[in-house]
């Protein structure tokens, strides 16, 4: 996670594109789909975008970039979607590029996660041959793409007898009411009064409710702070990562929306006040911590 998956998808498409292929990229995130966009272009592959409410520049390129949700759509209008000889999808863990594959089962599908455990909780069998694992996380490390992350724990509540999903994740509703507690809550604000001073800080909640009442409690300790959830608006949003990113806030709570996709290599904190039962989903919030940035060498975990 953060070590440059984007950059390496976008090396192996243009070589396809040099060689002739038609090219679906497949992408869950309206900002997966701008960065890898950034990324193919960096790389000089032209390429078309197929999202909602927006024309497409390129329709006729042989490289096509889409979000899931809106390809999946399009799929619905035969030939809205050229017919790829390659497939390639950025975050695969997250199955929601599944319908794709049913629609072009002749094409060869490069699959792209940092996390390969499916969010189904199913394994990779029969939908992938071969699993290439390019690096693991300390070898980033060491060659300096990652940087070391430096874990603390703290104060956490009792969580007995929450009730549980399908997935086994625990209820937020409930989940958040306990970690919403004066002690929890206070011990969250002062880690990161006195482990992250001076740090931007990225704070995942355990529920809407929570990470409101974490942002409420962290400008009452004097904190510049915003909150995010699947209900902000995308300007807005971008707005508060671009405050975070520059520096002009400290901390930025959220519930749900910011474990892929964000590249914001300035955050030097991670707090993760919720609990979970997906390695995958702890990877990917520990991960947005651990892209380097210029000055630093270490990214503090505080661990709820």
């Amino acid at each position: 996670t953060g070590a440059g998956k984007t950059v390496i998808a976008a090396a192996a498409i243009a070589s396809a594109a040099a060689k002739g292929r038609s090219i679906l990229v497949v992408a869950p995130r309206r900002e997966i789909v701008a960065q890898t966009s950034a990324k193919l272009t960096a790389a000089g592959v032209r390429h078309g975008i197929i999202a909602a409410g927006q024309r497409n520049p390129w329709p006729n390129a042989p490289v096509q970039l889409g979000m899931a949700q809106t390809v999946r759509k399009r799929l619905q209008t035969p030939g809205a979607v050229p017919t790829p000889t390659l497939v390639v999808v950025d975050e695969a863990h997250l199955d929601e590029w599944a319908p794709i594959a049913e629609a072009f089962p002749l094409a060869h599908y490069l699959l792209l996660t940092a996390t390969p455990l499916r969010s189904s909780g199913r394994s990779w069998h029969g939908l992938a041959d071969a699993l290439v694992e390019v690096e693991t996380v300390a070898g980033l490390v060491a060659a300096g793409h990652l940087v070391e992350p430096v874990v603390y724990s703290a104060q956490s509540p009792d969580l007995a007898g929450i009730r549980r999903g399908a997935g086994g994740e625990l209820s937020a509703t409930q989940a958040g009411a306990r970690y919403q507690a004066s002690a929890i809550m206070g011990d969250t604000v002062q880690q990161v009064l006195t482990r992250c001073a001076g740090l931007r800080v990225l704070v995942f909640a355990s529920s809407v409710a929570h990470s409101q009442a974490l942002d409420d409690a962290m400008r009452a300790a004097g904190l510049r702070s915003a909150h995010i959830d699947g209900t902000t608006h995308p300007a807005l949003r971008d707005s508060i990562l671009a405050d975070l990113a520059a520096g002009h806030l400290h901390v930025v709570t959220n519930y749900g929306c910011l474990c892929e996709g964000l590249d914001v290599p300035t955050v030097g904190a991670v707090v993760v006040a919720r609990a979970t039962q997906s390695e995958s989903l702890w990877r990917q919030m520990v991960g947005r911590g651990l892209r380097p940035a210029s000055g630093k060498d270490h990214c503090v975990i505080i661990d709820q």
